[in-house]
């Protein structure tokens, strides 16, 4: 059963929004209000784990989303570049920053930015299902202290249905493992084989008029009357 403690909870269920997650969460976080925000863990720096550790250590389990809030690793004290490598690999963003706004004022209350997770190192990375979308307040708001929020989420691989209806590996196409019986042929080779055709059959439907011709004659001498 629900209690009204869950229910009075933004994102009960657990799916805040934009607007929540930035508005209530990081606000409540960075005024030093745990208890209100205890549905996402804190983990420091969310570079210091791979993407497939994360998981386990989220407040709220899910099957394919997690949120965390984590302090930016900067390069420089007053940068705005984030170190983003992992031990494994590292996170990439991509696509343009985008305000998050209050509906209702038309009020920009923070920044959202998108990051895909690549293994290996830049010179030869390897593209993954993992994704963070990464809430932040305006630096007007933030009132000094350097927090994110991290809605991090493994999107599944696209599975295709096999020839019985269950899911499986991805289906091969029937026909490229049948040997096809036509033989592939040039213009010039098919030209060819047009023209000896055509001399075949004229050559056979000649010789069956001969035939015919002189099955004819003889059969008109045979029966020709006697004087």
């Amino acid at each position: 059963m629900t209690s009204s403690e869950d229910m009075e909870t933004p994102g009960f269920g657990f799916n805040p929004t934009e607007e929540q997650l930035v508005n209530y969460y990081l606000r409540h976080k960075i005024c030093g209000n745990d208890d209100k925000v205890s549905a996402i863990a804190d983990i420091g720096g969310i570079c210091n784990y791979e993407p497939w550790e994360l998981p386990k250590k989220a407040a709220i389990p899910s099957k394919d989303t997690w949120y965390f809030f984590s302090r930016p690793d900067r390069k420089y004290k007053k940068s705005g570049n984030n170190n983003r490598i992992t031990r494994a690999g590292y996170w990439k963003v991509t696509g343009k920053p985008r305000e998050i706004k209050n509906r209702a004022k038309n009020q920009v209350l923070g920044i959202k930015r998108i990051l895909v997770f690549y293994e290996g190192r830049v010179r030869d990375p390897l593209w993954t299902h993992w994704t963070i979308h990464e809430y932040q307040l305006n630096p007007s708001s933030s009132n000094g202290m350097d927090c994110v929020i991290s809605r991090l989420h493994r999107k599944a691989p696209k599975r295709t249905l096999n020839s019985s209806g269950d899911e499986g590996e991805p289906s091969h196409d029937s026909t490229s493992e049948v040997e096809n019986p036509v033989t592939d042929f040039t213009l010039p080779e098919v030209w060819k084989l047009l023209v000896l055709s055509t001399i075949n059959l004229i050559t056979k439907c000649t010789s069956c008029n001969f035939k015919a011709n002189a099955w004819c004659s003889m059969n008109l001498i045979s029966d020709r009357p006697t004087i």
